[in-house]
Order: structure tokens, then sequence, then C-alpha cells
């Protein structure tokens, strides 16, 4: 996606990544003439690790023949660490970096040096973490470190400059409003998880982006934005080596602090709840669904096989809700998982008369699930599909670039062969246990909204 809105982040195929280690013992480097040394990983001989001289993590995917050089800069720090007095801050960082520096003083100067040799600039706020990405054909490398480097060390934040990103900011949100999707998926979210820290949404809320002074946005910045804290992924036909030192000299002025801890907190326990409102449009919107687990446990690769048996790969849901019962446009199941905890849930998008209908049949199709063991074809083609999902999803140098910065930022990263191995090992019983445990008919979350 070119230009630098807002992205509400959505996982696909498990492209970000998995597990809370890194797969794959490091062994021997390289050392290049300035004492930059460079890990390689045996489950991946083609990427190479470091720590920049001032603690950033660098990290270099050699693809040899790739005409253009992707650039994925990741911090460590989303909507879930802020304070909910100041719930914003991180999607404003997205914004404030296109703001101008002093070599480059308006956004227009930032984007102008890439759009003219073809390439583009784009940036996304999470729940865990904020990326910045450019990408260029690879004879501009030196040129999409500069400004990748620029933004992210001489940022100057300018006052008169704030307001007019704020309406900006209220612009996306009141997107978000006007589409019953996008509108039910963040009211779902918001009463999934209740207290904890990731009812903080990145898009933020009205009440506190009006509240996002400079003072606030500085000291988010100033605590986040710090080299220690961030991870730096280059991905096209280059030398790690190089790339290395030209990293090391780019960022060497990067602010440095201390890492900020994260901001944890228990999984939401599975509550029946009920929310309605209305929406704008002629359907009606019924998302159901919970909290489950996220990145750290072994149970995410099998809802992973889960979400494919209701969806793309199975399409028990569009089969039931669409094909033959034709009571929906619309139906598919969804898997987001942060690093501790996840959220899970079945969409869909039907006439206002048919609420209670859907309701039902969502809760048959899970007691489907815990009672009836999935046939072996059907799981067959919800691990092919997985499998070639992942590896398409990785065409692009610059999904490469964000997966590595992203997984490293946060501790995410699982290797594609890991990701897939352990795909494989899924059985009917894995999902019948994980469906009895984490997908409850009973204890659901319903968020209903109606035109």
């Amino acid at each position: 996606m070119s230009g630098h809105s807002a992205r509400h982040p959505r996982r696909a195929a498990s492209a970000f990544l998995t597990t809370g280690i890194l797969i794959g013992a490091l062994v021997g480097g390289s050392v290049t003439s300035a004492a930059v040394s460079a890990a390689q990983s045996a489950a991946e001989p083609d990427v190479f690790r470091t720590t920049l001289p001032n603690g950033m993590r660098a990290i270099v995917r050699e693809r040899p023949g790739a005409d253009v050089v992707a650039i994925s800069v990741a911090t460590r720090g989303g909507s879930r660490d802020e304070q909910r007095e100041t719930v914003g801050a991180a999607h404003f960082m997205e914004h404030m970096f296109f703001q101008g520096t002093p070599r480059r003083p308006d956004s227009a100067d930032l984007d102008r040096e890439i759009e003219a040799r073809g390439g583009w600039t784009n940036a996304w706020t999470g729940w865990e973490s904020i990326n910045f990405q450019v990408v260029t054909p690879i004879d501009d490398l030196d040129l999409a470190v500069d400004v990748i480097a620029d933004q992210m060390v001489n940022s100057l934040f300018a006052p008169e400059k704030i307001d007019k990103e704020r309406r900006v900011v209220l612009e996306e949100l009141n997107g978000r409003l006007n589409s019953p999707a996008t509108k039910a998926y963040d009211l779902f979210w918001i009463e999934v998880f209740g207290d904890h820290p990731a009812r903080n949404l990145p898009i933020g809320n009205r009440d506190t982006i009006d509240r996002s002074t400079r003072e606030v946005l500085v000291a988010f910045r100033d605590t986040f934005f710090v080299a220690e804290n961030m991870v730096v992924a280059v991905v096209g036909d280059v030398q790690h080596d190089d790339v290395f030192q030209k990293l090391t000299t780019a960022f060497a002025a990067m602010r440095r602090g201390p890492v900020p801890p994260k901001n944890t907190a228990p999984a939401p326990p599975l509550v029946p709840r009920l929310q309605t409102g209305t929406s704008p449009g002629q359907q009606a919107r019924v998302i159901a669904g919970g909290a489950t687990v996220g990145y750290d446990s072994p149970d995410r690769h099998v809802l992973d096989v889960v979400e494919a048996i209701l969806g793309e790969s199975g399409r028990r849901l569009e089969r039931e809700f669409v094909d033959t019962q034709a009571i929906a446009s619309s139906a598919y199941a969804f898997y987001y998982p942060l690093t501790d905890v996840g959220v899970w849930g079945i969409s869909v998008g039907a006439r206002p008369a048919d609420v209670d209908r859907v309701t039902d049949l969502t809760k048959a199709q899970l007691r489907a699930l815990r009672e009836q063991p999935v046939a072996p074809e059907e799981l067959a083609e919800a691990k092919a599909y997985l499998r070639g999902q992942r590896l398409i999803n990785r065409e692009r140098s610059v999904d490469l670039a964000e997966e590595l910065s992203e997984g490293e930022a946060i501790g995410t990263y699982e290797p594609v062969t890991e990701y897939i191995s352990r795909v494989e090992a899924v059985t009917a019983a894995d999902i019948q246990r994980v469906a009895n445990t984490h997908l409850d008919p009973d204890r659901l979350t319903l968020t209903i909204l109606r035109p």
C-alpha cells in the first residue's frame, strides 16, 4: 500500500510471524572492516543479523536477482502500551515522522525523492509495534537508507503540524465508524478485552486524539523510538556486510535509551457478553467470538488451521450461511494473535431479520468443531492452503522485510519452514481439543449492529 496512511493491521496466513523465540541456532558469521559482526541463521542461510554499535538490531535478507530493495523499521510499542488517557499517541507517530526534518522540512520532501524514482514510502500502527517502510529500485539503496534514517533520527514534530495531522487522524477514525464491518470489529475488540491493554485500538479515539499534545507525543517517541528498542530490516540483491556498514553510519545518531517494559496482562476470561448498536448501510453485522491464546502458545497453529477450515479453505461458513441457508452476503472467520493473547471470531453480514438465525448457526458451527473430528481430506486442504498462502505472501521483498523487522522487534519471528512443519503436525484431535478449550458457543462475546 503506497502512501503513509494508517493501516489497520491484519494477520495474513500467519505472515506476522510466530512463537516468542528465534528458531534455529546461530552459527558462525562474518566481520566487516568496521568490526560489525553478523550472525547467520541455520534455518535461513540467506538471513544475517547484527546489533549496530548504538544497540539497534539490524537484519539483512540477501535476495539475489531482486530488482527492488525494501527497508522496514519496526519499533516495539503500540496502542497496548499507551495510557488510556493518551490512546492515539502511537498512531500519531506514524503521521508525525512524515512531517519533516531539518534536511527535508515538509512531508512532500520526504516522499518526493523516493517517488521520483518509482518507489514508495509507507507506515502503519499496530497494537504492539509501529512500522515504517521504503521501497525503491535496487540502484537507489543509498537514497532509501538515507530517507528512512533521516525520518527516524531527525523528525522535528513541529507544533504547528500537529493540529493538521490531528484532523487527518480524525478523518481516518470517521472512515472506520462509517464502515459497518470495521465499526463492528472495533467495538468487538474493545468488548472482548475489557480492561486488558489490548482494548486500546491503534486508531485511537476522538477524545484522546484531541488531547494528544506535543508533550504527549514527544514523551511516547522518546520512550519507544530509541535504538535499543528498534529493528531495521533490509531485503534485496545486497551484501549484508555492506548494508550493515551503511546502517551503522545512517543510524549513528538515533536516540538512545532503556528498552521500555512490556505492558503484559492476563488474558480476559471467556464470559458471555452482548453489545448492540447501529451502523450505516442496509445490513446487520454480527461478530461472535472471544479472547484466546497468542503467539506464545503452540495452540496458535491449531487456530490457524481452524480459521482455514471455517474460511478460505474449507469454506464451512460460506457454504452454510451464503450458499445453503442464503441468509448472509458474507461470512468469515478470523484469528488475530498478539504476543501473549489473541482474539478469534466469526463475522457475518446479513439481513436484520436474520440476526437470530445467524447467531444460532454460528453456535452450531462451533459445536460441530468440538463434537465431530475434521475429515482427513478437509484437514489436508487446510494445511495446503496455509502453506501456499504463507509462501505466496513472501513474494514481495517489502513483506519479507516487514516480517523480519516486526517479528524481531516483538519477539515472535518464526522461519517459514518451522511454521509449515508445525501446521503439518496439527491433528483432528488437536482441533477438537482447542475447540473445546477456546471456542465455547456458550461463552461468546456477541457484537450486533443493525441499520
